[in-house]
């Protein structure tokens, strides 16, 4: 973004302004923090880059302090959040926020070991409802696991801590693993190499790697219980959803303060880190050892009025303590030195190497001082902004920015949050094995029924197919069907023919060779019957060509029937009508040369039509012998056309 759309009171890092590289493992993506601390408002943004969590983001501005109070309205707080996300230039779809200290109730429990988390949550559930101040059903109660006990732990007050499997995991992504250890006697590891997103890597070597000796069978874990009212938590979620956001994370502020120092420290000198931290509500004093909070408390001293810190914008960042009370540095001293007591009374502790004073108010250095005063260790003060190299921060905007960025990079680790209270680590549900086979029931009832319609529904597109086709085929068999009559038809003349072992053919051929040529005769109808008739009709010039067609006929074998002669007028000059019926006998011989053939006319190709100025003769009988009769156009008698054929063959059918 360019520098010019930052606004005055923004702050940014100019490393993070790099190219970003987008991994396939990266995960959730990036993470956007909010922190309220008084009247001021701080975003941190982080992502995962180079398999580290890295802050991408820094910025903050002011707001009404009267907002952020505990005893505000959420739907008020949700706007003012919205408002100031604006004028940032900052548009995230979901946050992550922290509760103070003062708002949790925490203890450290040592309990047999478990088999899993979820019966470790029972366990936790169960001895947890008698320390905490409220009902347990009015809590939300998480955990995280510190470390494991095992018998052969030499002087578990003093030993260095034995990681779980989850806590090892949580140790911070960011450090190198080729660190070389230091020395015996060389210091604890300075501030600006914790957490820093250019340098996350600690001077101290990582603690000893599980082994099977000490992992294999823990008879004791130690776990940091927290617990708060759920109240509280649904008031997170209404300023979220007010603000037009999603709350995806609800984390501890103590334990984001110990991810942003990032102090290790070696497997044979294990130290502590004291860290006085303060805020606008409330001044926390906890030790950190390997990055787990194992001592934290909020100090009983009164803050200063917010009076006198008044700007000329009419907001408050946190209280003035410019000029603190004569009795706020000593209260603050009392604090820490009560508060080391008893750290130094929990099974845990280690010695304390360094003491560390976070805040954005004006009272550090004088902390500092005292402190320096009053113990041996080094004391000093530490902002997050120089250890991360924030370029442009002021001293207030620096300063006070521990929590924001530890817990933009506690969300980009690979276990998540030490504590999440909008998802806790929750107990086992009892089985209710009632309800289970009546589900499973239910469920198998309903499996076999939605397989039986799958089934149903798979074998009926089969038949409708399979119907559709042979519909089809239907279909097309209707438009064939005079085909097939007519095929059916013809075959069953052939087999009629067969049958009766007559040869048709033959007299077919025998017929056109006896019956005059077409000048004289001509063939109407020719058609077979039962018993081996054939019936012929013919057209005649007169009545000889008539007799001389019985004579050849009966020469030829053939009992002939002859029917009546009629005249009839004929268009083509055959004036002479008679219709014949032949027998068939055994004693015919079906000899055609005798017979021989008549010649063939010289228009027996002929299909034109007659002329119109052409007629028939109106008298053929006294027509002359030397006139040329008209000739028919058709074919002649005794060339038999396979129409006639045909012809003979439906009519042998029907008798």
């Amino acid at each position: 973004m360019p520098s010019d759309r930052i606004p005055k009171n923004t702050t940014r890092f100019g490393a993070a302004r790099r190219k970003r590289i987008r991994f396939k493992w990266a995960g959730q993506g990036p993470v956007t923090v909010i922190d309220l601390d008084g009247g001021t408002i701080r975003v941190a943004q982080s992502w995962r880059r180079g398999g580290k969590p890295a802050i991408l983001q820094f910025a903050s501005t002011k707001f009404d302090p009267a907002l952020s109070a505990t005893g505000a309205e959420p739907q008020e707080l949700g706007k003012a959040i919205s408002a100031a996300l604006r004028d940032l230039n900052i548009k995230p779809a979901s946050i992550v926020m922290a509760l103070p200290r003062g708002l949790v109730f925490l203890r450290t429990l040592t309990l047999p070991a478990a088999g899993s988390i979820a019966e470790l949550a029972s366990i936790i559930q169960f001895q947890i409802s008698k320390d905490l101040p409220f009902r347990l059903e009015e809590a939300v109660v998480d955990f995280t696991i510190l470390r494991f006990l095992t018998p052969t732990a030499p002087n578990v007050g003093q030993a260095s801590s034995l990681p779980v499997p989850a806590v090892a995991c949580r140790q911070i992504e960011t450090i190198a693993s080729d660190l070389p250890a230091p020395p015996e006697n060389s210091p604890a590891s300075a501030p600006a190499n914790a957490a820093s997103p250019v340098d996350l890597s600690p001077a101290s070597a990582q603690p000893p790697p599980l082994t099977a000796q000490t992992a294999a069978a823990p008879d004791q874990v130690e776990v940091l219980v927290a617990g708060v009212k759920k109240e509280i938590v649904e008031r997170h979620l209404r300023i979220a959803e007010a603000a037009g956001l999603k709350l995806t994370a609800l984390g501890l502020r103590p334990c984001a303060n110990a991810r942003c120092i990032g102090v290790r420290s070696a497997a044979d000198q294990p130290h502590a880190v004291g860290l006085i931290s303060f805020r606008s509500d409330e001044v926390t004093i906890e030790f950190v050892v390997d990055q787990s909070v194992v001592f934290s408390r909020v100090a009983s001293v009164t803050l200063p009025s917010h009076e006198p810190g008044r700007d000329t914008s009419g907001f408050h960042s946190v209280p003035d303590l410019t000029r603190p009370s004569k009795d706020f540095i000593p209260s603050i001293l009392t604090e820490i030195v009560r508060s080391l007591h008893s750290y130094e009374s929990t099974v845990r502790h280690c010695p304390v190497a360094k003491f560390l004073v976070v805040g954005g108010t004006s009272a550090e250095p004088a902390l500092v001082s005292a402190l320096q005063q009053r113990f041996p260790m080094p004391c000093e003060r530490f902002v997050p902004s120089s250890a991360f190299n924030v370029e442009g921060v002021d001293k207030e905007s620096g300063a006070g920015a521990l929590a924001a960025l530890g817990l933009a990079l506690g969300a980009q680790d690979a276990e998540g949050l030490p504590f999440d209270f909008l998802h806790p680590k929750r107990p086992l549900v009892p089985r209710n094995w009632g309800r289970i086979k009546v589900l499973a029931a239910v469920g198998v009832g309903a499996l076999l029924l939605f397989g039986l319609a799958g089934l149903r529904s798979y074998q009926m597109g089969r038949r409708l197919q399979i119907k559709e086709q042979v519909q089809a085929q239907v279909t097309q068999a209707e438009k064939n069907r005079p085909l097939f009559r007519d095929m059916r038809a013809k075959a069953k003349v052939v087999r009629d023919w067969t049958a009766e072992k007559r040869h048709w053919l033959d007299h077919y051929a025998l017929l056109s060779a006896l019956l005059p040529p077409s000048q004289d005769v001509y063939l109407t109808s020719l058609s077979t019957g039962a018993r081996g008739m054939i019936h012929l009709s013919v057209q005649a010039r007169n009545g000889e060509i008539l007799a001389q067609m019985d004579k050849r006929l009966r020469e030829a074998g053939y009992e002939v029937k002859p029917l009546a002669v009629t005249p009839a007028t004929d268009k083509f000059g055959y004036p002479f009508r008679s219709s014949v019926e032949l027998t068939l006998t055994s004693k015919m011989k079906y000899d055609l040369k005798p017979a021989g053939t008549a010649s063939r006319p010289a228009d027996e190709d002929s299909v034109e039509p007659p002329a119109p100025d052409i007629a028939p003769p109106a008298k053929p009988a006294e027509a002359s012998p030397e006139a040329k009769p008209h000739l028919p156009l058709s074919r002649p008698a005794d060339t038999l056309s396979p129409s006639g054929v045909r012809g003979a063959g439906r009519r042998q059918g029907t008798q």
